[in-house]
C-alpha cells in the first residue's frame, strides 16, 4: 500500500480486504476523514495506530495474523463503533478497552485469549463475539447467553477498591506452563498465590 494514499485527504471509505498486505504505511494514521477501514484477509501481524484518524468508525482487521493489542492501538479510536478483530493471534485484551466508549460491536472470536479484563463490562456493548477462545474465566453457559450476560458477569467481577489480587492472579495462573492442570473453580475464589 503506498504511502501516497495518505495523500487522499476526503476519503471516508477504504477497502483493502483479501490483498497480501504485510504491513500498512504509518501515513495511513493521517487520514484524518476516514471512517471506514477495511483490512481484512491480509498478513498484517500488528495493528496500525491511528492518532489521526479521529472520525474512523469501523476497523475491521479480522483473519490476519495479529498477535498484540495494546494500549498504544487503542487510545486513538475515540468514534469507533466497530472493531472485528476475529480469526487472529490475539493472547489478551487491554484494560484500556474502556477507552473505547462508543463501540458498539466487539469481534474477538477465534483468537487465543484465555481472559478478559473485568473492565470490558464497563462499555455499553450491542454485540460481543468470543467463541473460538480458550477462555477459562468465565463459564461457557454464560457466554452462550449472550452479550449481555457476559457484560453482567464482567460487572459483578468489578471490585470497588480497584483490581484485586486475585484477579491478577487469575491471569497468571491460566499462563503458566502447567495450565491444563489448574482448577479454575478453586482459583477463582482465592485471594493470595503465591508461586
Amino acid at each position: 500500500l503506498p504511502a501516497e494514499i495518505s495523500g487522499m485527504k476526503k476519503l471516508k471509505h477504504l477497502d483493502c480486504n483479501s490483498n497480501l498486505l504485510e504491513t500498512v504505511p504509518p501515513e495511513l494514521a493521517n487520514m484524518e476523514s476516514l471512517e471506514l477501514l477495511y483490512l481484512r484477509r491480509n498478513k498484517l501481524r500488528f495493528l496500525p495506530e491511528f492518532p489521526s484518524c479521529r472520525l474512523l468508525k469501523e476497523l475491521h482487521v479480522g483473519e490476519n495474523q495479529i498477535e498484540i493489542l495494546g494500549p498504544e492501538h487503542l487510545k486513538h479510536l475515540n468514534s469507533i463503533l466497530v472493531l472485528d478483530l476475529r480469526d487472529n493471534k490475539i493472547k489478551s485484551v487491554p484494560d484500556e478497552i474502556t477507552l473505547l466508549q462508543s463501540l458498539e460491536r466487539l469481534d474477538l472470536s477465534n483468537n487465543d485469549i484465555s481472559s478478559l479484563p473485568c473492565s470490558l463490562g464497563k462499555l455499553h456493548l450491542k454485540f460481543l463475539a468470543l467463541e473460538g477462545n480458550p477462555l477459562r474465566t468465565i463459564r461457557r453457559e454464560i457466554i452462550n447467553k449472550g452479550t449481555q450476560e457476559v457484560l453482567k458477569y464482567l460487572r459483578s467481577k468489578i471490585k470497588d477498591d480497584g483490581p484485586s489480587q486475585s484477579d491478577s492472579v487469575i491471569e497468571t495462573a491460566m499462563t503458566l506452563p502447567s495450565e491444563s492442570r489448574v482448577n479454575v473453580h478453586a482459583i477463582v475464589t482465592l485471594k493470595i498465590l503465591d508461586y
